[in-house]
């Protein structure tokens, strides 16, 4: 299977089944609280989306190695409470990446280094850590990133180093600039992150992105072919600007352009999230139709 059509495939999930779980305000285990909480464990658990997961954090693995990253074991976080996350996908990718599996446990009630890791020793005597092993981290969602710099701190205490980082959800993209800054990690990948599942109707935006960003053309980008994104751009933005115009006449209220730009963007982003799989299939035939006329 190509590449592309496994993230195609592994985006579908996402629209089909309740990966990303919107509530008013949900409280994510990493202390932060949105509007939105991913729950890796819905891909996990599944056979099929399973591998494919699986088969991308490997390519991404893959396309590290390719720009220098070296590494000798692997590492996953045990969560204390929430999802399981990616640890479910160990064994699959030690097989396939021919590399030994630890586990660490950044937990606040263990107290000792030697029960917050796990994983194959040597002898009665070793540790799953050796000192200088480098290290990739592989785990499901970066929100703040603390327990991510929680769990590096382990491997750094056993003289090791984390080399690279392979996350599936990232929410705050400055969250992983800080852990980059911070633990000199250079080599990092995600597979998703918060603006993409926005322009993708996954997640409603927040107010400040509403009023500075272009979600048709993000939108469109994502969707189409690079021939066609013009087109449909042009004809998508000419509808909700009437639709915005025609809103704001009836009520009769005054707008700036910011507001304006804001209220398409509400609009379209509402669409997409109450529609989400059947309004990109749609976008997607139509335009494909065009183009063989």
């Amino acid at each position: 299977m190509e590449r592309r059509e496994i993230e195609e495939k592994l985006l579908n999930r996402l629209y089909r089944y309740p990966v990303v779980i919107g509530k008013n305000i949900s409280l994510y285990h990493a202390g932060g609280k949105g509007t939105d909480f991913f729950d890796v464990d819905r891909l996990t658990c599944d056979p099929e989306s399973q591998k494919e997961l699986s088969e991308e954090i490997e390519a991404k693995v893959r396309l590290l190695e390719k720009e220098g990253m070296y590494f000798d074991k692997m590492a996953f976080i045990d969560k204390e409470s929430g999802p399981v996350g990616t640890i479910l996908l160990a064994s699959t990718l030690s097989q396939d990446l021919k590399k030994k599996i630890i586990i660490l446990r950044p937990w606040s009630k263990l107290k000792w280094d030697h029960i917050k890791v796990k994983g194959w020793i040597e002898n009665i005597d070793g540790n799953p850590i050796k000192p200088n092993d480098s290290i990739l981290l592989i785990d499901d969602v970066i929100t703040t990133g603390s327990i991510q710099k929680d769990a590096i701190e382990i491997v750094e205490r056993y003289k090791a180093k984390v080399t690279g980082l392979v996350c599936v959800f990232v929410r705050d993209t400055e969250a992983v600039e800080d852990i980059k800054r911070e633990k000199k990690i250079k080599y990092v990948k995600t597979i998703w992150n918060y603006d993409e599942l926005v322009y993708r109707g996954l997640i409603i935006a927040q107010p400040d992105k509403l009023l500075t960003e272009d979600f048709v053309k993000e939108f469109v980008n994502r969707v189409l072919p690079e021939k066609k994104v013009p087109e449909a751009e042009r004809e998508i933005n000419a509808k909700l600007q009437k639709m915005i115009f025609s809103l704001l006449e009836e009520e009769n209220i005054s707008a700036d352009e910011t507001i304006k730009l804001g209220l398409k963007n509400l609009l379209f982003n509402s669409v997409l999230y109450s529609y989400r799989e059947r309004l990109v299939a749609t976008i997607k035939k139509q335009y494909k139709r065009k183009s063989k006329r």
